[in-house]
């Protein structure tokens, strides 16, 4: 059986909700869900935090995913980490899409 560990990054509850709850149910697949990017820094900051994928809001209260993203790709033990940068909103999936190719991201 495949083993996925997944950090799910949202601000909005409904959003996170929605991405959570897909995964509920599959084996196989674990998941941390974190509300706010101070939360999943802390939870980054673990070493024994091994996550295979990031699902990461890029339209977060504060500093938008692209400046957290960029502090993710310069820590080594993250830099290959893949995140999917994803939003609601399409005035922001623009300014997502606009993220440098230095890493393995899927919009």
């Amino acid at each position: 059986m495949i083993k996925v560990h997944i950090l799910l990054v949202d601000s909005d509850p409904l959003s996170l909700g929605m991405l959570v709850d897909p995964f509920r149910a599959e084996p196989g697949i674990s998941f941390h869900a974190a509300k706010n990017l101070e939360e999943a820094r802390n939870i980054l900051r673990d070493p024994a935090a091994a996550f295979d994928l990031m699902v990461l809001d890029c339209l977060m209260p504060g500093r938008g995913g692209l400046d957290p993203l960029h502090r993710l790709r310069a820590d080594q033990r993250l830099a290959g980490m893949p995140i999917i940068l994803q939003t609601r909103c399409r005035r922001a999936a623009s300014k997502c899409a606009r993220v440098p190719p230095s890493a393995p991201i899927i919009i």
